[in-house]
């Protein structure tokens, strides 16, 4: 990944020279990570990159985590974490920072009055980094593949420990420690395990104790992560034989998400993809009621965002998800998501080894 940390230094370069400022300040982690290497899980960490120096900001706990880590930059040590953006003003002042690139949407009313600046000096890139994010490099999709490959067999192996009588938590942490056990540093967001024809219908419904039984479907929407990079996947799999009135809901989201896999391709319009999933779930009277789909990487949700209300046109090396839906209380819910990657002449499926038809237990 070394190559890789020096061209993103690189691109921001040029943005600088490009934008007339002095640098940019990093401290969203994930954004940190992305440049530095560096992950602070607890966000305490601040990068500055200029026209010609490299600094690393962070406390006294990561200077060993930092000399691991990072490569050209020179570390300055925060003495208070309660007031770290004080020290940040200290820097830029004695580096003759004036003018520079700040993400707005990541940063505290009080961290903004910290930094002392005028505010036609400091810049908007909210979006700068998270666009550099969505395009993957080669190294990025083998940490991806990586990823979706511990999730798969993780999911794999834990269907063939779920049993009638067993817990929503259960199942859970059956599925959360075989993704450990085949080297996930930690699950990509909470497991989702949701049963039946409440908690089941619930999109982002909570684990409960509630035990699976006959006739029911459970809805799993996991991820694994490797070395930072990861995979998001959902079943809805049947224990025992379900209702006419399920499996027809089933088929219907099944073929929404045919229909929009075979629409990936560079140049497509994310917009269109998701009004056609959305088309396709109201042939039997329901509606798409989330985004069709989102990128991954470093964070669960990234660039491209396949929804109702953006556009993108899908690139290569574009790494996301598909994901139809239908949730209807009182009957079930039903979700199937696999990773994808979009390639010269089309897309590549991530995640291709768990079958889209309907798993019975």
């Amino acid at each position: 990944m070394k190559k890789d940390f020096e061209n993103r230094i690189i691109k921001l370069r040029k943005i600088l020279e490009e934008k007339n400022v002095d640098a940019i300040l990093i401290y969203k982690n994930r954004d940190v990570l992305y440049t530095t290497g560096f992950y602070d899980k607890e966000n305490n960490s601040v990068a500055i990159i200029s026209k010609d120096k490299l600094i690393f900001m962070t406390d006294g706990r990561f200077v060993n985590q930092f000399h691991e880590q990072v490569e050209g930059f020179d570390l300055i040590l925060f003495e208070n974490i309660f007031n770290k953006f004080e020290k940040v003003n200290e820097v830029l002042k004695e580096n003759n920072i004036n003018k520079y690139l700040v993400n707005f949407e990541a940063i505290s009313y009080k961290d903004a009055l910290s930094l002392d600046a005028n505010i036609e000096n400091v810049v908007d890139s909210t979006e700068l980094i998270t666009n550099f994010r969505r395009t993957k490099t080669e190294e990025e999709i083998k940490l991806t593949r990586k990823a979706c490959d511990i999730a798969e067999q993780s999911l794999l192996f834990t269907l063939d420990q779920i049993k009638e009588g067993m817990t929503e938590l259960e199942i859970q942490n059956i599925l959360n420690s075989e993704m450990s056990r085949r080297g996930s540093s930690r699950v990509a967001f909470p497991t989702i395990v949701v049963s039946g024809p409440d908690n089941g219908a619930s999109p982002h419904g909570v684990p409960t104790e509630r035990k699976v039984q006959q006739g029911d479907f459970i809805t799993i929407d996991f991820g694994a992560t490797y070395q930072n990079y990861t995979s998001d996947i959902t079943r809805t799999i049947a224990i025992g034989k379900v209702s006419d009135e399920m499996m027809e809901i089933y088929n219907q989201v099944l073929k929404a998400k045919t229909e929009c896999v075979s629409m990936l391709k560079p140049g497509e319009s994310t917009n269109k993809i998701h009004k056609h999933a959305d088309s396709v779930l109201k042939e039997i009277g329901y509606d798409l009621v989330h985004g069709l789909g989102h990128g991954i990487g470093l964070e669960n949700h990234e660039l491209p965002k396949l929804t109702i209300s953006t556009d993108y046109q899908l690139q290569v090396n574009d790494i996301h998800t598909i994901e139809p839906g239908i949730y209807a209380p009182g009957i079930c819910g039903v979700r199937i998501e696999d990773d994808y990657l979009i390639t010269d002449d089309g897309y590549e499926c991530l995640t291709p080894n768990i079958t889209n038809e309907l798993i019975t237990l």
